[in-house]
């Protein structure tokens, strides 16, 4: 990985208040430790992902609703 993504509890606090989660306040830096590393090769998959060599790339699983009773498909 090249750079770690460093979070420290207020940025988790926050992120957890935006997304409306009830996370107790001695669970942040736990959180921290472990989305900090997560973001990081997250975004390095992306960075890769996004590379023209692989713009043809499509997930083998394709996710699909199935029809339900009264629906034309």
């Amino acid at each position: 990985m090249d750079q770690e993504t460093q979070l420290d509890e207020a940025a988790v606090r926050a992120l957890a208040l935006a997304a409306g989660l009830a996370l107790p306040a001695e669970r942040e830096g736990l959180v921290a430790e472990q989305l900090g590393p997560w973001l990081s090769a997250a975004n390095q998959l992306n960075r890769k992902m996004a590379a023209e060599e692989h713009r043809a790339v499509a997930p083998i699983t394709a996710f699909v609703h199935p029809a339900g009773e009264g629906d034309e498909s």
